[in-house]
C-alpha cells in the first residue's frame, strides 16, 4: 500500500510538472523566435562587446547599451527612410488617380519589337498613355488587390522589424548575463555528453558567429554592389 501511494503521489507530481511546463511553453511560443535571434546575435556580437567593454574601462552595461543602440540605429534608421519614402509615393500617387492629375507618357518605339510580348504591352502602354483615368478604372479590381497585398506585406515587413528590435534587446541581457549563462550550458552540455560537453559548446558558440559573420560579409558586400549600381545609372536617393 505505501509503494502504491507513493507511485501515486510521483505520478500527481509528474502530471502538475508537466502541465506546468506546457503553461509555460505555450506562453513563450510566441516569443520563441525573438528569444533564438536574441541568443544568436549574443553569440555573434559578443567579441565585440569585450573589445568595448575594454575600451570603456570594464563598464559592461554602458558597453552593452552603446552596442544595443548602433544595432537599433543600424535597422530603424533605413526603414524608417524606407517606410516615409514609400509613404510619400503612395500619397502622391493616390492624389494623381484621384485628380486625375496622373499623367503616362507614351511608350518607346523600341517595346513594340520586344519577343512575344513587346506588340502587348506597347498597346497597353498606348491606351494608358491615351486616357489614364480610364485605365485605371479598367484596372481598378487589379489595382484594389496590389494595394491589399502592399499593405500586408507592409505589416508583416513592420512587425519582422519590431521583433528585430526585441530581438536585439534580448541580446543585450544575455549579453549582460553571458558569464552565468555560459557556465550553465557549460553545465548542461557536460550531462548532455560528458567529458565533451564543454568543448561542444564552445564549438557550437564558434560556428554561430562565423555563420553570423559570414551572413553579415555577404550582405555587406551584396549592399555596396547594388549602392554602386544605383549611384552609377543615377538612381534618386541611392543611399
Amino acid at each position: 500500500m505505501k509503494n502504491d501511494a507513493k507511485i501515486i503521489d510521483l505520478v500527481i507530481r509528474l502530471f502538475f510538472l508537466g502541465l506546468l511546463l506546457f503553461a509555460g511553453f505555450t506562453l513563450l511560443r510566441p516569443f520563441l523566435t525573438m528569444i533564438l535571434w536574441g541568443a544568436i546575435l549574443a553569440i555573434a556580437w559578443y567579441p565585440i562587446f569585450l573589445w568595448l567593454k575594454k575600451l570603456l574601462a570594464g563598464r559592461a552595461k554602458l558597453a552593452a547599451v552603446l552596442l544595443t543602440l548602433l544595432c537599433l540605429g543600424i535597422i530603424i534608421g533605413p526603414v524608417s527612410g524606407i517606410a516615409a519614402v514609400l509613404a510619400g509615393n503612395l500619397r502622391t500617387m493616390a492624389e494623381y488617380i484621384d485628380t486625375g492629375a496622373a499623367v503616362i507618357p507614351p511608350p518607346p518605339a523600341d517595346v513594340a519589337t520586344w519577343p512575344l510580348v513587346g506588340e502587348r504591352i506597347a498597346s497597353l502602354w498606348q491606351q494608358a498613355s491615351n486616357n489614364t483615368g480610364q485605365f485605371l478604372q479598367r484596372f481598378e479590381p487589379q489595382l484594389k488587390e496590389l494595394g491589399k497585398i502592399s499593405l500586408s506585406l507592409a505589416t508583416s515587413t513592420g512587425l519582422t522589424v519590431l521583433k528585430f528590435i526585441a530581438s536585439i534587446l534580448i541580446a543585450a541581457a544575455l549579453t549582460l548575463s553571458a558569464k552565468n549563462l555560459t557556465h550553465l550550458m557549460n553545465r548542461l552540455a557536460e550531462k548532455i555528453a560528458p567529458g565533451r560537453g564543454i568543448a561542444l559548446a564552445s564549438l557550437t558558440a564558434s560556428t554561430v558567429r562565423n555563420v553570423s559573420r559570414g551572413i553579415i560579409g555577404v550582405a555587406i558586400i551584396q549592399s555596396l554592389l547594388i549602392g554602386i549600381g544605383l549611384v552609377t545609372v543615377g538612381t534618386p536617393a541611392a543611399g
